[in-house]
């Protein structure tokens, strides 16, 4: 059985300031952008629909004991393609 991922990056996160923070899944492969600067990728990250939840939650999880987020999120967005570097860089800067 597989276990839950986590994916770790070397940035500390500034409080009380926007971000823009994005995330592409294709095939086994997921890329991590935070204002617009790729940061990297994972190329083991699977969804496994048998253990895809029926609600979905942004800074919410499905875990009971896991705290809630003490943030704002303003326009969110989904694609059903995968967008590249240069257009994930494109909506940062309409926002910013």
């Amino acid at each position: 059985e597989e276990a839950i991922k986590f994916f770790e990056i070397n940035r500390i996160l500034d409080l009380d300031k926007w971000m823009h923070i994005a995330v592409t899944h294709t095939n086994r492969t997921a890329e991590f952008y935070i204002n617009g600067v790729y940061l990297g990728n994972d190329n083991s990250f699977t969804l496994i629909e048998e253990k895809l939840s029926y609600f979905c939650y942004l800074g919410k999880s499905n875990f009971e004991h896991d705290p809630i987020a003490d943030a704002y999120f303003d326009d969110i967005r989904f694609y059903n393609r995968v967008l590249n570097q240069s257009e994930i860089y494109a909506i940062y800067n309409q926002n910013f």
